[in-house]
């Protein structure tokens, strides 16, 4: 019986994710076998078992049927027990994120974050966690990782297509070189900006 006072958000996924999730057991499943039934004795193929395995098990718990909010965090999870998560663990609140210390709650392409977003206003409005127990340091690290990418992808596609074309040092390099070879200083320099701020 559903308590009349629980707030319940059912994920919208996008069609493209929709499909990649229904298609990754059947097109795991279907490689398997073929590898299995031409060479069951190889080892490669139980490492590509294995890789396999381990991409399922890392990507589908991440899916959600259903959010509960009630007594406590209720995660339903498509072909998994449901995870509960207690409101006392909560340690920090994002976008879209809630850190916990039994595991952080993050919503892979959801259409509707907002519902997540407001069910957590909700339940803290409600008084299920205090203000104590959140760091308040997420929003901040989303908002500098958004900040980041927008300054240094950029900046990183024209300094590589400028690097390629006038070859400056003399040195010629792949197209994707030069722009990790941009970018990834940029990232640095603004991760530790950000971080020296924030401190």
């Amino acid at each position: 019986m559903m308590n009349p006072d629980e707030i319940v958000v059912i994920p919208r996924y996008a069609l493209r994710l929709r499909l990649s999730l229904l298609s990754l057991p059947l097109i795991s499943g279907v490689t398997l076998w073929v590898l299995v039934a031409r060479a069951p004795r190889d080892p490669i193929v139980y490492l590509v078992l294995l890789f396999f395995l381990g991409g399922l098990l890392a990507v589908w718990p991440r899916f959600y049927r259903k959010i509960r909010f009630g007594r406590s965090i209720v995660l339903e999870r498509y072909l998994l027990p449901p995870r509960i998560v207690e409101y006392s663990s909560i340690t920090d609140v994002g976008i879209g994120v809630l850190m916990t210390s039994q595991g952080n709650i993050t919503l892979p392409n959801w259409d509707n974050v907002a519902d997540f977003d407001a069910a957590v206003q909700e339940c803290r409005k409600r008084g299920h966690w205090t203000d104590a127990q959140i760091k308040g340091e997420l929003v901040q690290q989303q908002i500098a990782a958004a900040i980041t990418g927008a300054i240094a992808i950029p900046v990183a596609i024209v300094g590589s297509i400028v690097a390629v074309y006038w070859q400056p040092f003399g040195i010629e390099l792949h197209p994707m070189l030069w722009f990790l070879g941009i970018c990834a200083p940029i990232v640095l320099l603004l991760h530790v900006y950000f971080r020296r701020r924030a401190a």
